[in-house]
């Protein structure tokens, strides 16, 4: 205890002191340092932890989408859906005396890398029209996680595989692989008659929209792999056929690319927590935005989910009681300490590592009210699990400023604390952390504060 009040007089660290009168920020300095001073730490508050679900999640113009379907043994089932525009692009058309001939039509796709759940089973990835108009306007600015689009019932074209998400190569460099499913000859044969007549829904983007809105991928209903992320930049649909030349007389084979728009590409996430009753974590009743569901219903746990939007919620209502412990209080930091469930960061199928979380204020609604700053920087916080102990490795958020605030302005009864992913993981990607508070666990929730008190 000597060793750590030395060493923080010698580093001259700001802390916050408080007391009866006024609160203040100043430099650690000789009123305080009196025989009378002791440095205590304290991380025994009561936390109260819940699983709460936002309205919607923008998922649209991320650079990716996501298809697929897996069970959680926690949340239930995920199921996630695109939905893209394809651009005409150029006009396209070909003269009759090139004699065309048709040879097939792919969609193309690069994964990004990422997935959730098992890629070592066989999933279904089915491919339809898109039958409504996807546009952004003033009606829709965005679309959202909630969203879903009328699609032809008749089935484009098919696949069922086990997924490759991720390769390298002989230096260890990751491979972006090609996944590519072959849609009907039908409609392949259909673009190019099209393009041999000039007045076709190929030649100006307007006809062909009013044929060809867009493609949805859906994944098989009784699927329980993975849910895969591909980029839109490099998605297309690829018509490939030959023209005979006059000058050689040979055939040559050519193709025609549609690309996907990846403004107007979204993902539907649909999640069935009817199912995730089996291990005592039925969330079937998290519906609304306003329902809390506390851990003490969820076998002592909570719950985080990107694309479904899950955030845990936490309250410390004695919180307060921390500035009466004698005639001056002075904190000196304060540390959140969340563990994952022992297990769930399973590397191989809901990796955890390297994601990055934030933390927000949050009322009685469970609203984003304001995100929680240190000085001026935004309080946010990179998941790096040691796999070699895995269960001794939380998830840490600086609260310093946050409980100095509390401190010297109190909180209302339903101020509460949001934690959720950062949106490059809560909008695109389903990476998801189960959280224990058991609280006769020692990895249950804490906050760990360290303070100066004169007694």
């Amino acid at each position: 205890m000597n060793r750590l009040f030395s060493l923080i007089i010698l580093l001259s660290v700001l802390i916050i002191g408080c007391n009866s009168e006024d609160f203040e920020i100043h430099e650690l300095g000789g009123n305080l340092i009196e025989s009378s001073t002791v440095i205590n730490m304290v991380d025994t508050f009561t936390i109260q932890s819940s699983s709460v679900i936002t309205d919607s999640i923008q998922t649209s113009s991320l650079g990716s989408v996501s298809v697929g379907r897996y069970v959680d043994d926690y949340l239930g089932s995920i199921k996630a859906t695109s939905y893209s525009k394809v651009d005409l692009g150029s006009v396209f058309s070909l003269d009759i005396t090139d004699k065309a001939q048709f040879d097939s039509i792919i969609l193309v796709a690069y994964s990004t890398g990422a997935f959730w759940g098992d890629t070592t089973q066989t999933q279904t990835i089915n491919v339809h029209r898109v039958t409504d108009h996807i546009e952004i306007n003033s009606d829709t600015l965005a679309y959202f996680n909630t969203y879903s689009l009328n699609i032809d019932p008749e089935v484009l074209g098919t696949k069922t595989f086990t997924a490759r998400p991720k390769r390298k190569d002989e230096l260890g460099a990751r491979i972006y692989h090609d996944f590519r499913i072959k849609l009907n000859d039908e409609f392949g044969q259909e673009l190019l008659d099209s393009a041999l007549n000039n007045n076709g829904y190929l030649s100006n983007a307007v006809k062909w929209e009013e044929r060809f809105e867009g493609i949805a991928l859906v994944p098989g209903e009784t699927d329980n792999a993975s849910v895969l992320n591909f980029q839109t930049d490099s998605m297309n649909i690829r018509l490939y056929y030959r023209t005979v030349g006059n000058s050689s007389g040979g055939a040559i084979e050519t193709h025609r690319d549609f690309s996907i728009s990846k403004t107007l590409s979204f993902t539907n996430y649909q999640a069935d927590r009817t199912n995730s009753n089996q291990l005592g974590t039925s969330l079937s009743g998290l519906v609304e935005s306003e329902i809390d569901i506390p851990s003490e219903q969820t076998n002592n746990l909570s719950f985080i989910q990107g694309g479904t939007g899950i955030y845990t919620k936490l309250k410390i209502p004695y919180l307060e009681l921390l500035g009466q412990q004698g005639e001056a209080v002075s904190l000196l930091s304060a540390e959140l300490l969340l563990y994952p469930l022992e297990g769930t960061d399973q590397k191989e199928l809901f990796p955890l590592y390297g994601l990055n979380f934030e933390i927000y204020e949050t009322d009685k609604m469970n609203r984003l009210v304001s995100p929680i700053y240190n000085s001026s920087s935004q309080v946010t916080s990179t998941y790096y699990v040691n796999y070699e102990n895995p269960e001794d490795t939380p998830l840490y958020f600086d609260l310093t400023s946050y409980v100095g605030d509390v401190l010297a302005n109190g909180m209302e009864d339903d101020e509460g604390l949001l934690i959720k992913l950062t949106s490059q993981f809560n909008n695109g990607f389903v990476n998801r952390m189960v959280i224990n508070n058991d609280p006769d666990s020692r990895f249950k929730i804490k906050l760990r504060t360290t303070y100066a008190v004169q007694k």
